[in-house]
């Protein structure tokens, strides 16, 4: 993917000498579109720039194209050859849904509440890869709060956990919010910036481009899309297509939009000059700030009795320290707890919530499977629409009269069977309460502390001692000894 103007470079040699090298680029349907004279930098190397920026428009537009080459000796002979390449020089574009709220001011009291999990999700579009998203938290005055939250490789259909309270995948949510789960909501304003793959190629000898992306932190949200897309008929992709032909020039400088679909409300000017709107967008450039509440006491929690939860670094090579985890044996019973969030919000039946172990063998498996999150059918199930449990993940069979209600809370105690020895598992519950937010699902009790997962490893099977008699005295048992001869044995063993 090309950005910006570049240098197209040929290297061309004939037992006489080359006279002239040309270069026709041409679209996807064969239609030239420029053409070019490459200039001699010496007897071999020619060059010229290409899509040199005039005013607000490249010359060439953003799609995939092939040159072709003629290059004239001074007999007047000519060699033809042809390469490939993609111009991008558009931004990606961003439709959230989630979160949904933006506001003049840099807080909100009517934005989005997150809970323990702070995520996005939109849709994205660029012609190229979307190599990077960096959102930024901003305070009350407006001023960068904590530290960013970094994703890379960022897939188009946006659905993403950007970082949780209580089991942290990078420093966002903790250095923004604190690490006390019982401040209660707080609101933030935040910019989101995305960068896509392509790269300028000004100098021949760099083969793989230089520099950033195209990137913008200007985006949408989808309600406030919803009626222009309803109305004019346009898909969102087709947005992207529209800021493709250059939405931004002015003039005679500026390519129109291809027109509205059949039946559409909307003309394509109209489209334009309302996602022009900075009463519309959303980032830089708009009279709005994207924003959201977090507020991590608002999931029910999940707790188990006599047990903390351990947080383990999941970028460490070393072995698990046994601080990082809690023993058990085949037979154990545990007791698990279900509470309600500080807010209260009751509990669903109890036949509702379900238990799992996610079983790791070794420590570089369970530092992998430390943010697996069962609530999420994609982490729970191989195939989700099958309801395939992963061949890792062991569902615990729970009688709903085993579930017993104490005040607000459901406690479930379980027997510990079936598992492996030296393995490692992590007991999650899946669930949630009876609020309407989505984000309302299980997390584990911090219990005062930094947040984890319930960690456990089988050390023992739990199987009775077997005991068998080698020598009493210094003599072997006689096989054929009577019944009292052979209770002697055994307790003079015990004593």
């Amino acid at each position: 993917m090309i950005k910006g103007d570049f240098i197209f470079a040929v290297q061309a040699t004939d037992d006489t000498s080359v006279a002239s090298v040309t270069a026709t680029i041409l679209d996807s349907e064969g239609r030239q579109v420029d053409f070019f004279d490459l200039k001699s930098s010496d007897s071999n190397s020619w060059r010229a720039v290409i899509n040199r920026r005039d005013g607000h428009d490249y010359p060439v537009k953003d799609g995939s194209y092939t040159v072709r080459i003629i290059v004239k000796d001074s007999s007047g002979k000519t060699t033809r050859g042809e390469s490939a390449f993609t111009i991008d020089n558009t931004p990606p574009l961003l439709i959230l849904s989630r979160p949904s709220t933006a506001a003049a001011a840099y807080t909100d009291p009517k934005a989005d509440i997150f809970g323990d999990k702070f995520s996005l999700k939109g849709q994205i579009y660029d012609k190229s890869d979307v190599e990077k998203l960096t959102i930024t938290a901003k305070d009350a005055a407006g001023n960068p709060k904590g530290s960013p939250a970094v994703l890379y490789n960022v897939p188009k259909s946006l659905n993403v956990t950007v970082d949780s309270f209580f089991t942290p995948m990078q420093s966002f949510y903790r250095s923004i919010y604190g690490d006390t789960a019982a401040n209660g909501p707080q609101p933030y304003s935040y910019t989101i910036t995305l960068s896509d793959s392509a790269r300028e190629y000004t100098d021949p000898s760099k083969t793989t481009g230089t520099g950033e992306g195209n990137s913008t932190s200007t985006y949408y949200l989808y309600n406030d899309l919803y009626r222009m897309l309803n109305e004019s008929r346009y898909k969102p992709a087709d947005v992207y297509a529209i800021m493709q032909v250059g939405m931004y020039g002015t003039g005679s400088e500026r390519s129109f939009p291809p027109p509205p679909p059949e039946g559409s409300r909307w003309t394509a000017e109209e489209t334009v000059k309302f996602l022009q709107n900075p009463e519309i967008k959303v980032g830089t450039g708009s009279k709005r700030n994207g924003t959201f509440i977090l507020n991590p006491s608002i999931n029910p929690k999940y707790g188990v009795e006599g047990f903390s939860p351990h947080q383990i670094d999941v970028s460490s090579t070393a072995p698990i320290a046994s601080g990082e985890y809690d023993e058990i044996y085949t037979g154990s019973k545990i007791n698990i707890k279900l509470s309600t969030n500080f807010d209260e919000d009751p509990l669903n039946p109890a036949e509702q919530y379900a238990f799992y172990l996610i079983k790791a063998d070794t420590a570089a498996e369970l530092r992998s499977r430390m943010n697996i999150d069962v609530n999420k059918d994609t982490d729970l199930y191989s195939d989700p629409g099958a309801k395939t449990l992963q061949s890792y993940i062991q569902k615990l069979n729970i009688p709903v009269a085993d579930i017993k209600n104490s005040g607000s809370s459901y406690v479930a105690t379980v027997t510990l069977e079936h598992l492996n020895i030296g393995s490692y598992y992590i007991l999650q519950v899946r669930g949630s309460d009876q609020s309407d937010s989505p984000d309302h699902t299980m997390v584990p009790d911090p219990k005062d502390k930094t947040g984890g997962q319930y960690i456990f490893k089988l050390i023992t099977n739990g199987a009775k001692p077997a005991v068998s008699i080698a020598q009493i005295n210094g003599k072997a048992p006689r096989r054929d000894a009577s019944i009292l001869e052979r209770v002697v044995m055994q307790f003079l063993m015990l004593y």
